[in-house]
């Protein structure tokens, strides 16, 4: 029987998979530097401190999955505040670490690249800082995409959805 799971920056856990297992879930909070986060700026902090701490946030992430999860079927997402091309997202995505779902879905992604759009009609930037990344896991992801819907002129949120649909 096919088991299809759909991810929308929520864990969604079908079939028997953790059945006889304890589910674990953490939170890490890896923040983008950016100056224009108002209210939760951090106006003390020198750039490569926090460069520093968004590194260190990485690498416990991964300690602590290993450590929680051991070899059972891990899935990370939400938002990151880093890019692709950032040192954070490029440790998570080793190679024997996690694995990014929009480069192995077996369609092409569906949406637009950027994922953050800043409550407004286009993405401020042109790459993602939102993520669902896999570890020990068995599925195939037969589609990603990113979600940009808004209702009445109004978003939800000021990131678009990342969206993957992950079959056994």
């Amino acid at each position: 029987m096919k088991t299809q799971v759909t991810l929308l920056f929520a864990f969604i856990l079908v079939g028997n998979l953790f059945a006889q297992n304890n589910l674990s879930i953490m939170t890490f909070n890896i923040r983008y530097d950016n100056p224009g986060d108002g209210e939760n700026r951090w106006q003390n902090r020198k750039s490569h401190v926090a460069d520093v701490l968004r590194f260190f946030e990485a690498e416990l992430l991964l300690s602590r999955l290993k450590s929680i999860a051991g070899n059972h079927p891990v899935i990370v997402c939400g938002d990151f505040n880093a890019t692709p091309d950032d040192e954070p997202i490029r440790l998570l995505n080793a190679p024997g670490a996690l694995t990014e779902t929009r480069s192995i879905s077996e369609t092409p992604h569906f949406g637009p690249e950027g994922t953050f759009n800043g409550f407004g009609p286009a993405e401020t930037r042109d790459k993602p800082i939102d993520f669902i990344f896999l570890k020990n896991a068995a599925f195939r992801v037969l589609k990603h995409a990113t979600i940009a819907a808004a209702w009445g002129g109004r978003y939800a949120s000021d990131h678009h959805a990342v969206w993957a649909l992950l079959a056994d």
